[in-house]
């Protein structure tokens, strides 16, 4: 991230706080948006079960594999108690 002249980066300047991501430990059973979820019909879901494989450091983008084993992108993702 760049910092400015005072010290912060622009996330932290606006919000008042650091860019912490929401992230699950590798391997954990985690909810993960589909793309283009709100465009889809009301009655279709908008969350997969998905396994976590990790995130793109200095990005909202997180990995995850889906139940028949491909690897995506999502930029959303629910922690599973």
């Amino acid at each position: 991230a760049q910092v400015g002249k005072d010290g912060m980066t622009a996330f932290r300047r606006i919000r008042g706080r650091a860019w912490e991501p929401k992230i699950a430990e590798f391997g954990k059973q985690v909810l993960a948006r589909r793309p283009r979820a709100r465009e889809q019909g009301g009655l279709e879901p908008r969350w997969d079960k998905a396994t976590y494989l990790g995130c793109r450091w200095g990005t909202a983008e997180h990995w995850v594999a889906a139940e028949d084993g491909t690897a995506s992108r999502v930029s959303t993702i629910r922690r599973s108690p």
